[in-house]
């Protein structure tokens, strides 16, 4: 991995509401830098594009960090991680960076990252994480830019890894647990009114239904992650300019219907940068002619003041 030195460890922190935009060909070299981006880095921008976007990779930065993001820009997927970066003096910058691949015909044909300044908190646990991992003590890894412990019982009881599982396993076990209350109320009334031979079947029947409710339940809880994962992509991709981005379908109408809502933002935006277009192209003339009544009026008092010497 590039080791980009030396650095001083002295902080550049972000405001608030900076937002830095890079974009790079599949190669990752810098097409596009937004002035901000410009401003952090410490770089011209005639020295950021063309060049590699490692040239802003912190030596801090464990190689394990980009080899999961690369994993999932790899397979078409976007990426959220915080990443410390150089500025061209040695100092730093931490960001939260959301990469995403950029699509033309289902081909990828570049990346943008967008990044904004994360909170303290997340850069203090980062520091000390990402210090493990690049002294391969082996304690944590970063999966999905999610940094997570490699002990099974510490992500357990990690927040990070329960808080997407928790509708799926709470939806799961309450219907398991009112199939159970039903079962027991079945066979408390059963015992007194029915035969065993019926007992038997009417219980399996009530559990059957419990079990296939519970899968049913699963099953919509995957589908709103995977709604809700296809829908960052999507509003990332238009975050990033991208906006001849396809809208995608998870197919639930309730669900597409959000989507759908979403591309019509895309379009709507797509429209409102046309109309600018439009009126840059009308105003350009004016200025044009303007710059050479400027440039005419220069060379006239040029030569004013050499015949006067």
């Amino acid at each position: 991995m590039k080791n980009n030195g030396p650095v001083t460890q002295v902080e550049h922190p972000l405001r608030d509401d900076d937002v830095l935009i890079s974009k790079t060909d599949r190669s990752s070299h810098i097409a596009y830098a937004n002035h901000r981006f410009v401003e952090i880095s410490g770089f011209d921008y005639e020295e950021l594009v063309g060049s590699p976007h490692n040239m802003v990779r912190h030596p801090d930065m464990p190689a394990p960090v980009f080899a999961d993001m690369w994993s999932d820009l790899k397979a078409g997927q976007y990426w959220t991680g915080l990443v410390k970066n150089r500025r061209k003096n040695g100092d730093h910058y931490w960001v939260r960076a959301n990469v995403v691949p950029i699509r033309e015909n289902n081909q990828i044909t570049g990346f943008v990252s967008i990044r904004v300044k994360p909170e303290q908190a997340e850069v203090a646990e980062a520091e000390r994480i990402y210090q493990d991992i690049r002294e391969q003590q082996g304690r944590y890894t970063v999966k999905h830019g999610e940094i997570m412990a490699r002990n099974p019982l510490k992500r357990l009881a990690s927040a990070a890894w329960w808080a997407p599982r928790l509708a799926s396993i709470s939806g799961v076990l309450m219907t398991l647990f009112t199939t159970g209350l039903l079962m027991a109320g079945c066979a408390w009334w059963l015992k007194g009114h029915v035969t065993t031979s019926v007992t038997l079947p009417l219980v399996m029947m009530v559990l059957a239904s419990g079990l296939l409710l519970s899968a049913l339940q699963w099953r919509q809880a995957r589908r709103l992650r995977r709604f809700l994962h296809k829908a960052n992509d999507f509003a990332l991709q238009i975050a990033a300019g991208d906006l001849n981005a396809q809208v995608p379908t998870v197919g639930n109408k309730a669900m597409d219907n959000t989507l759908a809502t979403m591309n019509f933002m895309r379009r709507s935006l797509d429209a409102l940068i046309g109309d600018l277009d439009q009126r840059i192209a009308q105003v350009m003339p004016s200025v044009e002619e303007l710059s050479r009544h400027n440039q005419a009026m220069g060379h006239r008092v040029d030569q004013q003041a050499s015949a006067v010497r």
